[in-house]
């Protein structure tokens, strides 16, 4: 591979490290839920320490604890890299209480959506089925609003099971 096409391929290839945002997520209503999953999960404020990856933050009512994974090559493989994308977002969320879960992706430039004059098409990786695959289908919502109202009943009601030992 000549040193350009290496440059312009490295451009399109994201750390799945990086790009994948797992934030836990508790709140007291479902529009609370809507204005944390639309605010950009980069903008969140990050840990100063190395060793301290979690930030926490109280945005937009409620309450967020946001973190990147150590590692993804179990999902996106050895290398934890993939290919077609700047500005990946792997948006991972769950319910503070009961898990449930809410998964999204979104990017600024995807690079099947280009025009080349290239004689062959270069297709992005596929980044939400290889996670998919990992996740539990009876947690997942299937909207955004499904997810908020979910947080929103455990933030109320949620008990975990079993019955209280100590005081």
């Amino acid at each position: 591979m000549d040193g350009s096409l290496a440059a312009t391929a490295s451009q399109w290839t994201a750390d799945t490290n990086a790009a994948v945002y797992i934030r836990l997520i508790s709140a007291d209503t479902a529009d609370a839920v809507l204005k944390t999953l639309d605010t950009d999960p980069s903008a969140e404020p990050e840990s100063g320490s190395e060793s301290e990856p979690d930030s926490e933050s109280e945005d937009a009512g409620a309450d967020v604890i946001q973190f990147h994974p150590a590692f993804t090559y179990a999902i996106y493989g050895e290398h934890e890299r993939v290919f077609g994308y700047k500005d990946l977002r792997i948006n991972l969320c769950y319910a503070s209480g009961s898990l449930a879960t809410f998964l999204w992706a979104d990017h600024g430039k995807c690079i099947t959506d280009m025009d080349t004059s290239m004689a062959v098409s270069l297709k992005a990786d596929d980044v939400i089925t290889p996670l998919r695959a990992v996740l539990s289908e009876n947690a997942l919502c299937g909207s955004k609003e499904e997810f908020a109202a979910q947080v929103a009943r455990d933030t109320a009601g949620f008990r975990p099971f079993g019955r209280k030992v100590h005081g």
